[in-house]
């Protein structure tokens, strides 16, 4: 039984062989050629993609300049406290998404699958084998029906009804342990909506979100940072579960879950934008303009006016109390999208993700010097680890 674990294994590490280098990788290395034959690989259309190839050397070579210029390259310490305040929330948030794809118990149902099956009140070996099968074919198929829906409907709402599903089945799987009348149904559909809730968000979109949050010059130590996060929270929840089962109660267990699950729901729902469709450089565009709207407010509020969370001001009305906020009036992802930049074949390239240096030039020809003997500006072809899936260099596993 145990070889049968060798399968995916070996295909994993077949398949690795036909995965693609990183284009942005690519290009920091020089090999420009190989980065464009990538990009065309992704990209169906040619515009587009010579289009991302010129952003890419574009932002690889004004972060080299600007690594040159300050004279000490990208560590750990620009993981967890990055010069530029607003790379730093992005570094934050992502882990912080990391963090949350654990917190909310899954290596315990995981792990602990069949001890819950039993304590409902299923007792032969059969059954129980039967019911965990049962929840991980739920599993696999809502993992295959969300990867349908991610460029379709975005990662912000997938997350949110990710988080939302994770905190109502976790109070059906408090239901299910209550009292000593045995609830087998209500514990195996309340694993089943676990694990489907699970797999439409969290499980497969952590590491896409990170990837579209973090960095280019600390992307590697960041995607490495959050991989360890979440297999330290994993390892935590699991080897103390059944402690807290002891001392908390089966229900009592699931139910300190639920607070978690809905803090997720909070961080996605206040701090996470939507960021299907865009490049690593258009994300740091978002974050700063967002920023900018968030100062405007409370400079105007300072001056005694209402400021409403499109980042615009009213003053208060005269002779009477000021009008509420349209925070609850409006979803905030028409404000997280009022601000993505529009994507087209023809886009010039956005901003990088680093501030020019004061007294350099602003021009593409001007910020981007040869790199590594090609130039960054004449390579014709096109190339951008932001593409549609934000996947991008570096996905990191």
């Amino acid at each position: 039984m145990f070889w049968l674990g060798c399968a995916p294994a070996l295909l994993i590490v077949a398949s690795i062989w036909t995965a693609p280098e990183s284009p942005r990788w690519l290009v920091s290395v020089g090999r420009i050629e190989e980065a464009r034959r990538v990009v065309h690989r992704l990209h169906t259309d040619d515009a587009e993609a010579a289009a991302s190839l010129d952003e890419m050397v574009a932002a690889v070579a004004l972060l080299k300049q600007q690594t040159d210029a300050a004279g000490t390259k990208s560590g750990w310490l620009d993981v967890f406290w990055h010069p530029d305040k607003i790379v730093r929330w992005m570094i934050w948030r992502g882990l912080a998404i990391a963090l949350f794809s654990q917190l909310t118990g899954t290596e315990a149902v995981v792990y602990f699958a069949g001890d819950i099956v039993q304590g409902a009140g299923i007792s032969s070996m059969r059954d129980t084998l039967l019911a965990i099968m049962a929840v991980g074919l739920c599993k696999l198929v809502f993992l295959i029906f969300a990867s349908t829906l991610f460029d379709r409907i975005g990662r912000r709402p997938m997350l949110l009804i990710s988080s939302a599903g994770l905190a109502g089945s976790l109070v059906v799987l408090a239901a299910a342990t209550a009292g000593a009348t045995p609830r087998p149904a209500m514990a195996i559909g309340g694993l089943c909506a676990y694990m489907a809730s699970f797999s439409l968000g969290f499980s497969p979109l952590v590491y896409v979100i990170c990837s579209e949050l973090f960095p280019l010059g600390s992307r590697a130590r960041a995607m490495s940072c959050a991989l360890f996060i979440t297999r330290v929270t994993a390892g935590t929840i699991s080897s103390s579960f059944i402690s807290l089962r002891e001392a908390l109660t089966p229900t009592g267990a699931w139910l300190l879950f639920v607070p978690v699950a809905v803090g997720a729901f909070g961080f996605v729902y206040h701090f996470i934008p939507e960021t299907n469709g865009l490049g690593l450089e258009e994300v740091h565009d978002m974050f700063s303009k967002i920023a900018e709207r968030k100062a405007a407010r409370r400079r105007h509020a300072g001056r005694g006016g209402h400021a409403d969370e499109w980042g615009g001001g009213m003053p208060p009305a005269v002779g009477g109390p000021s009008p509420e906020p349209s925070w609850h009036d409006a979803a905030p992802v028409v404000e997280m999208l009022s601000v993505v930049p529009t994507r087209s074949s023809s886009r010039t390239p956005t901003p990088p993700l680093n501030k020019t240096p004061p007294g350099s030039a602003t021009s593409l020809d001007a910020i981007t010097p040869k790199v590594n003997g090609h130039s960054a500006g004449g390579d014709g072809g096109g190339d951008d680890s932001g593409n549609g899936s934000g996947s991008g260099g570096g996905d990191g596993g």
